[in-house]
């Protein structure tokens, strides 16, 4: 079961991109690839060739899977009730010395350890304890055919723990043969190898090894493995480094608002598509805490997601029941996850972020603001990322702070700056955000969409506006190739007059069409507070669609 960390509640939110028509459509995971994965109940190891198989009941992410040349074949398996690695090894040493080495690692990472049973001496060597809240079974194998030795840990909680051995013993088969046999007691003459009794296992207020400061140095984290770096502020964020085997990186920053998690490691082949599909299936099936996963829709209904070539992006809810707490009621969340290719064909790099649906505003800039500004090593700049700017957020419908809304009929009117709209009737309302710090109204006539954004965020001259409109998109993919557009005379799209300043832009839009991006500022209250119009149309309508923009322009009073 994967950690949300949900110590603190906090929010996810779509963006402006999201309404306009899907980038692409949702990715298919490969089959038979070099990880071992044959399809998905079955699979082959890579170096030493022995199978595994089980029943649908069961599931594999490719996450979980990983082969090391020269090393460890590694994968995990999920049920409802517990986990089932099997990792496989050169057959150097004998296969009791793999299973004790198993043990002691687990035990080492425990707050508390007792072996329940164990059975040494015969063909396939067994011990069962608990650790932690969880109840353990570790089985070795010798594979002489495959020049392999191989252990199975069965893991789950105490209450699950007989359901789970069951559902493994009958449906789960390591080389066609069943798994995590009853074979009985040893006999009493029969010599055991060395293994830790109970008195050698850490005494119940042992620490547990998992929080650190590596990588983090002050307010940035530098990845040990990988060497992407980030940086927060740290009046806003708590920050906690994990290093795991296999590569693993992962940085855990905390706010009151939100929960993000950042890491890494050699998964998915590098590809973020497969990637998304693989974490998102997890926990709509295999994470026993999360129920009601949906998609997010945005207000025309289509899936909250993107995908550009190096990076695959979604948004999810779900409801929550803390597994730690007794008669615990479910939470309703957001999840927002995005992976990237790291080292293609090779690693991902993922973000995940937990909040919930109400405090979503109060979250999203300063995740975006964290993740929008990641630098690889050795690149300049940033990276391909499909996570809007956090200046130009449009909210899970209904979900604004403490339900403010402006609208009154075709009448809105703004509660924080006071300008008013009477909107034609051509036009519809998508979506309404009102926030401390800004407010944004999306309007659609079905060929523009429209944006006014009113805030307190910038207070400088109106043609620096249009400039700090213009950042706020130029690092989205959906705009990768934004650029000023000119007049039929050659001279650049943009100027200023008694109204304020404007700009023209153009891009490549859904289907490759060419689509202009129009921008204006106004001043609500000069040098403290600014209007912003943004208008996103075909280019070959935009000559046709400027009237229809006017329309709202001519229709705005400001206070």
């Amino acid at each position: 079961m994967r950690d949300r960390g949900f110590t603190r509640p906090g929010v996810i939110i779509a963006l402006i991109v999201a309404m306009l028509p899907s980038l692409a459509s949702g990715p298919v995971a490969a089959q038979g690839d070099s990880s071992g994965l044959v399809d998905g109940t079955s699979y082959e190891s890579p170096q030493f060739g022995y199978t595994l198989s089980w029943d649908d009941s069961w599931a594999a992410r490719q996450r979980d899977i990983t082969s090391n040349q020269g090393g460890f074949d590694t994968i995990t398996i999920r049920h409802d009730t517990g986990t089932l690695r099997v990792s496989g090894r050169a057959d150097d040493e004998p296969a009791i010395d793999f299973l004790n080495d198993t043990v002691d690692l687990i035990a080492r990472n425990a707050d508390a350890s007792a072996i329940v049973s164990e059975n040494l001496e015969g063909e396939i060597p067994s011990i069962e304890f608990t650790a932690d809240r969880d109840h353990l079974i570790v089985e070795a194998y010798s594979l002489p055919d495959s020049g392999a030795v191989v252990v199975l840990t069965l893991r789950a909680q105490e209450s699950e723990f007989a359901t789970s051995l069951a559902a493994a013993r009958a449906n789960i088969a390591l080389n066609d043969e069943p798994i995590l046999r009853d074979e009985g007691a040893p006999s009493a003459e029969a010599p055991a190898p060395a293994t830790p009794e109970a008195d050698d296992l850490p005494p119940p207020d042992a620490a547990t090894p998992e929080a650190s400061s590596e990588g983090i140095d002050g307010e940035t984290y530098t990845s040990p493995t990988y060497g992407y770096s980030l940086i927060w502020d740290a009046n806003i964020w708590e920050a906690e480094s994990l290093v795991g085997e296999d590569g693993y990186n992962e940085l855990r920053l905390a706010s009151p608002s939100v929960t993000l998690s950042i890491w890494s490691g050699p998964y998915y082949e590098g590809d973020p598509a497969s990637c998304l599909e693989g974490e998102a299936e997890y926990f709509e099936g295999s994470d026993p805490s999360v129920s009601d996963w949906q998609p997010a829709e945005d207000a025309d209904g289509n899936p909250i997601a993107g995908e550009t070539s190096n990076a695959s992006y979604g948004v999810f809810t779900l409801s929550y029941t803390d597994p730690e707490t007794e008669d615990a009621e479910p939470v309703e969340l957001v999840d927002y996850m995005e992976c990237r290719s790291l080292v293609e064909g090779e690693s991902v790099l993922v973000i995940f972020a937990t909040t919930t649906p109400e405090r979503y505003n109060d979250a999203i800039e300063d995740v975006l603001r964290i993740t929008n500004a990641i630098e690889l090593a050795g690149e300049d700049g940033e990276p391909d990322a499909p996570t809007p700017d956090a200046g130009t957020p449009v909210a899970i419908p209904g979900a604004s702070p403490e339900g403010l809304s402006g609208l009154a009929g075709s009448i809105f009117t703004s509660p924080s700056f006071g300008f008013s709209l009477d909107i034609p009737p051509v036009w519809s309302v998508d979506d309404e955000i009102i926030a401390e710090e800004y407010e944004l109204l999306v309007l659609n006539n079905g060929t523009s969409l429209v944006t006014l954004q009113a805030t307190d965020q910038y207070s400088g001259d109106l043609e620096g506006c249009v400039a700090f409109a213009y950042a706020q998109v130029a690092d989205v993919p959906a705009f990768a190739d934004l650029e000023p557009d000119v007049t039929s005379t050659g001279d650049p799209f943009e100027g200023s007059n008694a109204e304020g300043a404007y700009a023209n832009f153009t891009y490549t839009g859904p289907d490759d069409e060419k689509y202009a991006h129009f921008i204006s500022c106004r001043a609500i209250v000069e040098g403290e507070s600014v209007l912003i119009l943004t208008q996103d149309v075909p280019y070959d309508a935009y000559a046709t669609q400027r009237q229809a923009r006017r329309q709202i322009e001519n229709a705005i009073v400001l206070p």
